[in-house]
């Protein structure tokens, strides 16, 4: 089962900071996974929420912000904030970019941009709307969409629009399995760790029961757990294979 590093907030490395995702793309990892917003002057940021009040206690929404306003404003509680452009010149690792696009209106200037930095970084692209699916898939293959469902019943739209990969919450697993997703066409299913006790950190425990449940991947908070995991499953590097499906 492959194993995504999720948001990347590791000691000494402020989430989606080029130097968290470096720090992740550790042997073991299969990919690294950052946000992307669009500031209200038009740029492009690495960046999580819809609004500042969560780092630094601003509540003014990202997309009413200049990128200028937004830098500023963080700066003064000691934070950063790349734009998606200093991310593909700053990264030097091989190991692929999960990019949770947060915008689900697929401007032409957005898509340039994903074109460009798919000659330099390899991107997954992990998109929230059917309409910003369907316009990155234009020079995508399935493998490298990723559905981010806004709701779980979606999962045959999507699927039927050409993302290879669906992702799942940990908490919907009692009303929907990755087989049943597999059995709609999906190529791959991914489960983001959030259980009650634990978060999006993941544990031991949850991996477990996504192999057996046949995920082909996990997304977790905590690499340090899930590289040691890997470790104790001698699952190798890359690509490890969690057996045949039942």
């Amino acid at each position: 089962m492959k194993l995504i590093a999720h948001r990347n907030e590791t000691p000494n490395c402020p989430e989606n900071s080029i130097a968290s995702l470096e720090y992740s793309a550790q042997e073991g990892i299969y990919a690294v996974e950052c946000d992307l917003r669009r500031t209200g002057d038009g740029q492009y940021v690495i960046y999580h929420d819809e609004d500042l009040r969560r780092l630094c206690g601003d509540p003014r929404p990202v997309n009413q912000l200049t990128l200028e306003q937004m830098q500023s404003a963080l700066a003064r509680a000691n934070r950063r904030v790349i734009t998606f452009s200093q991310l593909i010149a700053g990264y030097q690792k091989q190991t692929p970019i999960l990019l949770h696009v947060k915008e689900r209106v697929p401007r032409p200037d957005l898509l340039a941009l994903f074109r460009r930095g798919r000659e330099s970084v390899e991107l997954i692209f992990g998109v929230e709307s059917l309409e910003m699916l369907r316009a990155v898939k234009a020079f995508t293959p399935a493998d490298h969409l990723l559905a981010f469902l806004p709701e779980k019943e979606l999962y045959p739209e999507f699927i039927a629009e050409g993302a290879g990969i669906i992702r799942l919450w940990e908490q919907w697993l009692a009303e929907i399995t990755p087989d049943q997703v597999h059995a709609a066409g999906a190529d791959q299913v991914w489960i983001m760790c959030n259980a009650l006790e634990t978060g999006m950190d993941g544990s031991p425990e949850s991996l477990d029961r996504f192999v057996q449940l046949h995920a082909d991947g996990a997304l977790v908070s905590d690499v340090a757990m899930g590289l040691a995991w890997l470790k104790r499953h001698s699952f190798g590097s890359k690509d490890p294979s969690e057996g045949p499906r039942a």
